[in-house]
C-alpha cells in the first residue's frame, strides 16, 4: 500500500505487508507525519487515528465513521463529504480543518464564535463596516477555518449568542459530513 502527497510531489510511506489505507495509518502513526497526505475516499472507519497529523490532508469522500481522531491535526485539512458519524474528537480541533462555504446560518455561528475568541470582538463590526481584518493588528489567529462572509454581519451581531465548539462541530457535521442514505 502507498501513500502519497495529495500533490503528488512526495510518496509519505510504501509498505507492500499493508492490505488497506486503514492498516497503513495505524501502523505509521507514531512513526510519521501524514500532512498533505491524499487519503481522498479512503475507508478508514474504525480507525485508531489518535495524536496523527493529518494537517493539510485530503480526508474528503473517506469513510472515518467510529474513528478515534483524538490529539489529531486536523488543520487546513479537507473532510468535506466524509463519514463523520460516531467519531471520537475533541471540539475545538475538529474547527481548524478546512470547511470552505458553509450555509449563511452556520458562517454566521462560526464567526460569532470567532469574535467571542478575539481579544477585540469589536473588530468584526469595523470589519464588517470597512474590510479590516479582524486579525491584521493581534497576535490572536482564527478559531475556525471556513469561508467568512463579513456581509451576513449585523449592528446586533456582538449581541447574538455564542454556540460551544461542540454545537459548532454537530453543525458541520449535519452540513458538511456525508449525508445518510435514508436518514
Amino acid at each position: 500500500m502507498k501513500l502519497e502527497r495529495w500533490d503528488n510531489q512526495e510518496t509519505i510511506v510504501n509498505d507492500d505487508e499493508c492490505k488497506s489505507m486503514r492498516e497503513l495509518l495505524e501502523k505509521y502513526k507514531d512513526k510519521i507525519s501524514f500532512a498533505y497526505s491524499d487519503l481522498h475516499g479512503s475507508n478508514l472507519s474504525g480507525s485508531d487515528l489518535s495524536d496523527s497529523d493529518l494537517s493539510d490532508s485530503d480526508l474528503s469522500y473517506s469513510d472515518l465513521s467510529n474513528s478515534d481522531l483524538r490529539g489529531s491535526n486536523l488543520s487546513y485539512s479537507d473532510l468535506s463529504y466524509s463519514d463523520l458519524q460516531n467519531i471520537i474528537i475533541a471540539p475545538p480541533s475538529f474547527l481548524f480543518a478546512n470547511w470552505g462555504k458553509v450555509s449563511d446560518a452556520l458562517c454566521v455561528h462560526l464567526m460569532r464564535y470567532d469574535a467571542a475568541n478575539h481579544p477585540e470582538p469589536q473588530k468584526f463590526l469595523e470589519w464588517a463596516k470597512t474590510g479590516t481584518c479582524p486579525y491584521q493588528s493581534t497576535n490572536v489567529l482564527r478559531s475556525a477555518n471556513f469561508t467568512e462572509k463579513r456581509s451576513l454581519i449585523t449592528e446586533d451581531f456582538l449581541s447574538l449568542p455564542v454556540k460551544s465548539a461542540y454545537e459548532l462541530t454537530q453543525m458541520l457535521i449535519a452540513e458538511k459530513g456525508k449525508q445518510k442514505e435514508n436518514a
